[in-house]
């Protein structure tokens, strides 16, 4: 075989050899001409792979090929076909047994029924999977005549985050479960138009008495009377309102799935430019009953010794969206609480003995690794609070979402070298390493993803390279 040329890195020289062949033997079907575009397509459009292959329709089976060109031809009993790298194509149905047989008699790669790449009986799915197949093959024999950083891609291979926030990216994923999760969150969205106006209205109305209150928890006097005036204002503009129900929201999913990424996202479209300062999240993971009640709902002097007025999240964040995280842990008081909020907009301030109590629109965005009704039968959660959310949304965990894995990963790669400031260092990944990380089951979902793409920059890096290789993922 002839040699195209030379290079050497780090005094080792590595040989670039001919060009892989694929060969596609026209195999007289329907319509040859429309498998042989498809092919061409496949072998055009994959960067990693343009200009190394040599795409050969022929009539006849080749005399002469190389023992890692490919062959794609109709199935055959000839003697001479036993060689590797053959993809058949078959006219007619095909069963488990005969594909079984055939790659066992033939060394075939793989079997697809040529009558579905074109004209009536045409199926997307099963060229997909053909190209998926040709793909993987080339780029298997492809991989013993290059470097591994040579077969790589750019991080942003499948998206460029730099043209998107965080949460707006969501929306780009492509797996057919999240899809179906985004579009009932739009849904969701759409359908509280006329509640997201009403929020900002409010929160135009009560901007100032917000923020006086917030500069009466801060001052050494702490004016109660003052702070009480400004309560009775804001019920009287909260009375305004005609939202009826408040709406609310409950996300699950497994833990590191990415619920908190899509609450910010849900709130973001209905916060619009508000969100950066009416979205508060609250972990309610760890923390004391006392804690996590003075965090939500604060406190007035009197509902314990030496306790003082403090603004909750409800009230700080009034007009706005709360993110209550973890909401599968909190004690029976803080869901009787939140029960009653969701009833009818009040906030329970303890020591605060006002029976008007205080009304304060939010809405309510909660996530929980837990299975909610499994909780519920055992009383560790009301099951009457969990019918006063709205809507619920599941969020798939990675292991579902192999069609869009590596959407994912791209993300990631280009959100941890942002992170750790690598954008510079860092601009590839090798094929090999991608599918490393693809075959990867992540129980811990979205958060081990990001560990393990975050390791994997680190190595590259101590290592002085600019493309993440197969071996900087160190999965266990």
């Amino acid at each position: 075989m002839k040699m195209m040329s030379s290079k050497i890195y780090s005094n080792i020289w590595v040989v670039k050899m001919d060009k892989i062949k694929v060969f596609y033997v026209r195999c007289d079907c329907e319509d040859d001409s429309a498998v042989e575009e498809l092919i061409k397509v496949i072998l055009k459009n994959k960067s990693d792979i343009e200009g190394r292959v040599e795409f050969c329709p022929v009539d006849e089976f080749p005399s002469e090929f190389d023992k890692n060109d490919i062959i794609i031809l109709k199935e055959s009993n000839d003697e001479k076909d036993k060689i590797m790298n053959k993809i058949y194509l078959v006219d007619g149905e095909l069963n488990e047994r005969a594909v079984v047989n055939a790659q066992q008699r033939s060394y075939v790669y793989a079997i697809f029924d040529v009558k579905r790449f074109y004209g009536e009986r045409k199926e997307y799915s099963e060229m997909a999977r053909f190209e998926d197949v040709l793909k993987r093959l080339v780029r298997d024999k492809l991989s013993t005549r290059f470097l591994e950083s040579e077969m790589s891609k750019p991080v942003n291979w499948k998206i460029d985050l730099s043209n998107y926030s965080k949460e707006k990216f969501i929306s780009m994923f492509s797996d057919e479960n999240m899809r179906a999760v985004i579009f009932k969150a739009n849904r969701i969205v759409e359908s509280l138009k006329s509640t997201a106006k009403q929020f900002q209205k409010f929160r135009k109305d009560v901007e100032i008495k917000i923020n006086e209150l917030k500069k009466l928890e801060n001052s050494n006097t702490q004016e109660l009377s003052k702070v009480q005036e400004i309560f009775g204002k804001i019920n009287d503009k909260s009375k305004e309102l005609s939202i009826g129900k408040l709406p609310s929201i409950l996300i699950t999913g497994p833990t590191g799935s990415g619920k908190t990424l899509f609450a910010k996202y849900i709130a973001r479209k209905f916060l619009e430019n508000d969100f950066e300062d009416h979205f508060a999240k609250v972990t309610l993971i760890n923390i004391s009953e006392t804690i996590v009640d003075s965090e939500l709902f604060g406190t007035f002097p009197g509902s314990f010794t030496g306790s003082l007025y403090k603004m909750g999240k409800f009230l700080s964040n009034a007009g706005g969206v709360i993110f209550l995280d973890e909401i599968g842990e909190i004690s029976e008081k803080i869901q009787a609480k939140l029960l009653t909020y969701l009833d009818d907009m009040k906030v329970t301030i303890d020591g605060y003995s006002d029976p008007r109590g205080l009304k304060v629109p939010v809405m309510i965005i909660a996530a929980t690794n837990k299975e909610i009704k499994k909780e519920i039968e055992t009383g560790n959660f009301r099951r009457d609070l969990f019918e006063r959310f709205d809507y619920s949304i599941r969020i798939p965990s990675l292991k579902e979402r192999k069609s869009d894995f590596r959407y994912i990963l791209s993300f990631v790669l280009q959100d941890q070298l942002t992170s750790l400031q690598k954008e510079k260092e860092i601009k590839r990944i090798s094929l090999k390493a991608i599918e490393k990380v693809e075959r990867y089951d992540y129980p811990g979902n979205f958060r081990e993803l990001e560990s393990l793409v975050k390791e994997a920059i680190m190595n590259a890096y101590i290592d002085g390279r600019d493309c993440i290789l197969e071996k900087d993922f160190e999965i266990v």
